[in-house]
């Protein structure tokens, strides 16, 4: 049965993949590159684990493959379809980051996240200035009344007009903010998942040996070699040491988040992480940019395995594919801390302005 390419990735469906779902898939590539004979990847007899793993991708996604054709060249025949089925998967999925979340995806998230900063922003100006409308004075007092206690509390219940609970709601957020309860609780939380995710981008970890042990080992692979993948790797990762360092700086902030007791302080760090937000997309507009290297490399390397035919071959294939899998992986863990990034940050300003009960 000959390898049906019908395999697409749906825009509407597309979800940013994990780093480690690529890695096995790229084991899985390895693993039957290195398989002698003819047969292609087979379903129930000496699989590894990689192995085992990607037959059940490719049967969730519908990707029918069987034996070879016979009428494919180089690798592609030698190992078989399997080999040819898992490689399109990879290529495609990740293909589709840069069609649909660097070059889609990232920006609308971002203008997402950033218009949910001002909104929670402006609302909360308003509530410390008075000058919200009656009826958001209205909801605002009924909602504080059950957040603060004493006078503050007691103001807010016997205030009638709009005048008086204006006054009564200013009152309340100064409080409010230097109160201990479940809303601080729930921002420490938000506020640790929102500075994991940032440290991440200063770990170092992208395409070196303090990341991912076998990213580490492949991207050692490429040092000091004249590869196309490597010059890519040295491109990418210049720009994320770029977006790092101001990233360090918006780290203070971001950790600092939890000691903010004050109204115009929550609204300074909403600007604050909208301007990261910005620098966010900014580095995925620049990954973006780079999408016609990135399939030169993909259609050089799918050229290279129709081309293997021996023991030699296979061996440089399996180089060939430790460049990829460096790449890959990485703009890969990018993309996801990006994705993360926008979320979690959002999460984090918008539990520091529930501190003040809004």
């Amino acid at each position: 049965m000959e390898y049906a390419e019908d395999y697409e990735v749906s825009p509407d469906g597309y979800t940013v993949p994990d780093a480690p779902h690529m890695e096995i898939m790229f084991d899985a590539l390895e693993h039957t590159a290195a398989v002698e004979g003819t047969e292609s990847l087979p379903r129930f007899n000496n699989l590894t684990q990689a192995q085992h793993y990607a037959v059940a991708v490719l049967d969730a996604n519908g990707i029918k493959y069987g034996m070879r054709a016979g009428n494919e060249e180089g690798v592609f025949s030698a190992i078989g379809n399997g080999f040819k089925a898992v490689w399109d998967y990879i290529k495609k999925t990740f293909t589709s980051i840069w069609n649909f979340f660097f070059n889609r995806d990232a920006a609308k998230e971002g203008d997402e996240a950033k218009e949910a900063i001002d909104e929670k922003n402006e609302e909360l100006k308003k509530a410390e200035a008075g000058t919200q409308t009656d009826e958001q004075a209205n909801a605002q007092a009924t909602k504080l009344a059950g957040q603060v206690d004493g006078k503050e509390a007691e103001a807010l219940k016997a205030a009638k007009t709009p005048a008086e609970k204006k006054k009564a709601i200013k009152d309340a957020l100064k409080k409010m903010g230097s109160m201990s309860g479940a809303a601080k609780k729930k921002l420490e939380g938000t506020v640790g998942a929102a500075v994991k995710a940032k440290k991440a981008f200063l770990s170092g970890s992208f395409g070196s040996a303090k990341g991912d042990a076998k990213q580490g080992a492949a991207a050692a692979k490429l040092a000091d070699k004249d590869h196309a993948a490597a010059h890519l790797l040295v491109e990418m990762s210049s720009e994320v040491a770029k977006f790092s360092m101001g990233e360090a700086n918006f780290l203070k902030s971001l950790e600092g988040a939890t000691s903010i007791n004050t109204p115009q302080a929550a609204v300074a760090f909403g600007e604050a992480a909208k301007k990261n937000i910005d620098a966010l997309k900014a580095l995925a507009s620049t990954f973006n940019a780079k999408k016609g290297k990135i399939q030169s490399l993909i259609t050089a390397t799918e050229a290279k395995m129709k081309k293997a035919k021996d023991a030699s071959d296979k061996k440089s294939l399996q180089s060939e594919i430790a460049a990829m899998r460096t790449v890959m992986v990485g703009a890969t863990q990018i993309s996801k801390l990006i994705h993360a990034n926008f979320t979690r940050v959002t999460a984090a300003h918008k539990d520091l302005v529930g501190v003040f009960g809004l």
